[in-house]
């Protein structure tokens, strides 16, 4: 196995130690010492890797927020396709460590920072106008997809995709 591979292994089980911790006790509550004892490395391997257990986190986080956001994105640039929603509301439904995570008050805040940051870089080409667009359609999917999480995600991913192609018009959005 080579350093980087080494690297790279080490960074996941930690990672996921801290994501299993999440399931059951508070960030606060989450020591750098009871990760290292969850993802079975040691504390000089922790900080050649991460200076902080929230170093660990925003990682972590900015992950799952990128993986959700590409789905947005995609969207958009398909204008008017369920089955991409249908996709989103299976993937995270695929996911439930991930969703318990960002459930957390304090992710859920980091979350709407980072996704709107990740959508404006994106869109940040297009004129204002388009922009404004754009800031709507994510914000409107973003909260309903929230709700439908913090709601225990009782209704299927093919409703949930219906429902999100019913409430926005794509073609109202020029992207050409």
């Amino acid at each position: 196995m080579t350093n980087q591979e080494s690297k790279a292994l080490t960074r996941e089980a930690i990672k996921i130690g801290l994501v299993q911790l999440m399931q059951t006790q508070s960030f606060d509550e989450i020591t750098v010492s009871s990760i290292l004892k969850r993802a079975g490395v040691s504390r000089s391997g922790f900080y050649r890797n991460y200076p902080s257990k929230e170093a660990v986190l925003q990682e972590v986080a900015e992950n799952f927020y990128t993986h959700i956001s590409s789905y947005f994105l995609d969207i958009v640039k398909s204008k008017h396709d369920t089955e991409r929603y249908v996709t989103l509301f299976r993937s995270l439904k695929e996911q439930p460590d991930m969703v318990q995570m960002f459930l957390a008050g304090e992710q859920k805040n980091s979350y709407l920072k980072i996704s709107n940051t990740y959508v404006e870089e994106h869109y940040s080409h297009l004129p204002m106008e388009q922009q404004y667009c754009v800031i709507a359609l994510w914000r409107g999917v973003r909260e309903i997809t929230i709700r439908w999480l913090e709601n225990g995600m009782v209704e299927p991913p093919e409703v949930m995709g219906a429902l999100i192609t019913t409430l926005f018009n794509f073609d109202a959005v020029p992207l050409d």
